[in-house]
């Protein structure tokens, strides 16, 4: 967590900060998704590449991830993304956007 502009380096390159915040949702709707869809569906991009898809599984268990039918009672949805971009230095945010409906974003 970033409580303070002194915290980012000022290294001279561009930097971008991104605020995501997630809330509880009643049901996985168009709106909303769990865990296991995430999982699942990054398991179906990486069929085609055994390597890959090998690495993933493992860092899935060593993260004790676990496929769990009650995981996917555990809806989420995006609440907020926002999103501020500086070009000069980590002291002067140069712009920035908020975006709450962010399924027309996408």
């Amino acid at each position: 967590m970033i409580s303070s502009a002194e915290q980012l380096d000022d290294i001279g390159l561009p930097l971008l900060l991104v605020i995501v915040m997630l809330d509880t949702a009643e049901a996985c709707t168009a709106d909303a998704f769990c865990l296991p869809d995430i999982v699942n569906g990054l398991r179906r991009q990486l069929e085609g590449n055994a390597m890959a898809s090998s690495l993933f599984e493992e860092r899935l268990i060593a993260a004790g991830y676990i496929d769990r039918e009650e995981y996917q009672s555990h809806c989420i949805r995006l609440a907020l993304f926002a999103s501020s971009m500086c070009v000069k230095s980590s002291q002067e945010l140069c712009g920035h956007s908020y975006i709450r409906d962010w399924q027309s974003k996408i």
